[in-house]
């Protein structure tokens, strides 16, 4: 997976790990609908 050029390598410097899925800056809307 590589989006907007962060892969889950490169989130694991900063202690991110097992990575399934990044979203960007979601929309209020989008939240809500993932949250129900």
């Amino acid at each position: 997976m590589n989006v907007k050029g962060l892969t889950p390598k490169d989130l694991e410097q900063y202690g991110i790990h097992d990575i399934s899925e990044v979203i960007y800056n979601p929309s209020y809307d989008l939240l809500l609908k993932e949250e129900n």
